[in-house]
């Protein structure tokens, strides 16, 4: 999504200098969200330095673009090779995964309903599948002390299952389809409403769009919790609570749009 916004901001312009504020809100976005955590997920599944020094050094640059006037050729030039990059580890990426899905057996404790979810992540999106059995991995490891990864790789579940089962083009190519205000690219919240649209009632829709929005707002109330609690037992008590909620309304929505049964 934040590689969507800023090309969309760099399509549109039309001078040979950028210097936007929201032009460098973008770079800065993705910047940040590549340094934070996309980076680190990347090397769990065996993502060459090489492959990730390339991407470091354009975000790096799209970083300092945000500190003066850049030239507009400069954004296009780095969002080329940034994408062009980007898809050549999605293959490294989808081939790693594969093979750690079928080394890792499923865990013990898993319920009927893991296992199930898992399978089925497993058959439509391995990305997913592997975020998830992280998550589960952790919130069983008595020893851990921090869960923002933890929600964070969540999160990924359901952004992986949408984006792969609701395309961008797709979504936006369905009848009497508008993007929300002052979006580039479709919602979440749009794309859950796509794939659930043949097959479910308005109602149900929306209890699943709510359940998204929950998802985010947790999220992002635990990430912001992690600086603001000065005890670390309370902060390892509570976080590992939220991230249990977040698992929770994960799973009621991947039931719907995966259809995977919760008995």
């Amino acid at each position: 999504m934040a590689l969507i916004a800023l090309t969309a901001v760099v399509s549109k312009t039309r001078t040979v200098d950028l210097n936007t504020r929201a032009a460098k809100e973008a770079a800065r976005s993705l910047s940040q969200l590549w340094f934070r955590e996309v980076r680190s997920s990347l090397r769990i599944v065996a993502i060459s330095d090489e492959q990730l020094s390339d991407i470091d050094s354009e975000m790096q640059k799209l970083l300092r673009f945000t500190q003066g006037r850049s030239r507009t050729d400069g954004y296009r030039k780095s969002l080329r090779k940034v994408r062009r990059l980007i898809d050549e580890m999605e293959v490294t990426r989808e081939v790693a995964l594969a093979s750690l899905i079928v080394d890792q057996p499923i865990e013990a404790t898993a319920t009927n309903f893991e296992v199930s979810l898992i399978d089925t992540l497993e058959k439509l999106v391995p990305s997913a599948a592997l975020a998830y059995r992280q998550a589960l991995s952790d919130l069983r490891d008595p020893a851990r002390v921090s869960f923002r990864g933890t929600a964070n790789e969540l999160r990924s579940v359901l952004w992986d299952v949408l984006d792969r089962l609701a395309p961008d083009e797709s979504v936006m190519a369905a009848a009497n389809f508008k993007l929300d205000k002052d979006q580039k690219a479709p919602t979440q919240k749009q794309k859950a409403r796509f794939i659930m649209a043949s097959r479910l009632g308005a109602s149900a829709r929306q209890t699943a769009e709510a359940t998204i929005g929950l998802i985010e707002e947790h999220v992002g109330a635990l990430s912001r919790a992690v600086m603001t609690r000065s005890s670390l037992s309370t902060h390892v008590v509570t976080s590992k609570t939220e991230t249990v909620q977040i698992k929770r309304y994960l799973d009621a929505v991947l039931s719907d749009l995966l259809e995977v049964s919760s008995d």
